[in-house]
C-alpha cells in the first residue's frame, strides 16, 4: 500500500460543456500550455430538489493545487460549476464552492461544512453505492469519513 501522506494537493473540476475537444482548449486557454492536468470521470447523487435521487455522470480533470489560478475559477464560474473538490497533502477532500471563490474555508465552521473525508481507494462496487465517486483510469475514489 502506498503511504498517503505528504502527497500532492490537487483540486478535481468538472466544466460539463458538452464537448471534449472544447474543455481541453478552455482549460489549456486557461492554465497556459506548460501546465499539466489529467483527465477522470465523476459521478454525483443529487441530494435535494427535483432531482434528488438521480445520480450524474461527468467529465472530470485534475490538477496541482498549486496550478489552480484565478482564470480557471474565472471559467468554472462562467460555466456555473457548483463546488470543486480539494485533496490534500494527507488525503482529505474538501469541497470548495463557487460563492466561496472555490476556496476553503479554514474557520472550524467552515471546515465541519465542507469536509468529506479521506480520499480512499475502493472496488468499482463500492463506489457505486456511495453519492459521489471519481474514476481515474481503471481505479475508483470516494471521499470515507
Amino acid at each position: 500500500m502506498r503511504d498517503q501522506h505528504n502527497q500532492i494537493s490537487i483540486v478535481l473540476f468538472a466544466l460539463n460543456l458538452g464537448d471534449r475537444h472544447a474543455e481541453l482548449k478552455a482549460i489549456r486557454d486557461a492554465l497556459g500550455e506548460d501546465v499539466p492536468f489529467k483527465e477522470a470521470e465523476g459521478s454525483y447523487v443529487y441530494q435535494d430538489g427535483e432531482r434528488a435521487g438521480e445520480r450524474v455522470y461527468e467529465r472530470s480533470y485534475f490538477i496541482n493545487l498549486s496550478d489552480f489560478n484565478e482564470k480557471l475559477k474565472e471559467l468554472l464560474a462562467t460555466t456555473l460549476q457548483e463546488s470543486v473538490l480539494i485533496r490534500d497533502g494527507e488525503f482529505q477532500c474538501w469541497l470548495c464552492k463557487r460563492g466561496e471563490d472555490y476556496s476553503r474555508d479554514y474557520s472550524a465552521e467552515g471546515v465541519k461544512r465542507q469536509w468529506l473525508g479521506k480520499w480512499s481507494e475502493v472496488p468499482a462496487t463500492t463506489a457505486e453505492k456511495h453519492s459521489s465517486w471519481t474514476r481515474i483510469q481503471r481505479r475508483y475514489f470516494v471521499a470515507l469519513k
